[in-house]
């Protein structure tokens, strides 16, 4: 996988240091996206986070060297020691790439199965039978 265009990639370097690490080893993005979601405001408990985060990458499931776990970690407490309205601006620029590079690269998505719509009964009266095909299916519970 590769970039074909920089366009609206952010140039902040905290922001693209993480993103250079995350193209580099895309697993990592669970951690960072579990960091972001555990602690999605920068607390003033700075050692909180630091402290989890250092745990997260310790985890045994973490299989990156741990030069590059310790460049990403110093690299995300970074960003929570900024002032709140930055560290929001930054995450959110992190984010954004991680979609932008990651993203889909097609207008659409490519199905191999197509899931056809299977006949409705109600206590064994058929209520609706369409047969049609259907790319994505949605369930809403009431």
């Amino acid at each position: 996988m590769h970039l074909k265009s920089n366009r609206d990639i952010s140039k902040d370097k905290n922001v693209t240091r993480i993103i250079d690490i995350l193209i580099e080893y895309p697993d990592l993005i669970i951690q960072v996206s579990r960091i972001f979601t555990d602690y999605n405001t920068n607390l003033p408990d700075i050692e909180e986070i630091k402290e989890y985060v250092n745990d997260l990458f310790s985890s045994p499931k973490v299989k990156t060297p741990t030069y590059i776990n310790n460049k990403l970690i110093y690299k995300t407490i970074k960003l929570y020691m900024l002032s709140t309205e930055s560290f929001s601006a930054a995450k959110g620029k992190v984010l954004e790439n991680i979609v932008y590079v990651f993203g889909p690269f097609a207008k659409g998505l490519v199905r191999n199965q197509v899931f056809v719509e299977p006949t409705i009964k109600d206590k064994g009266y058929i209520v609706g039978e369409s047969d049609a095909k259907c790319d994505f299916v949605f369930y809403e519970k009431k």
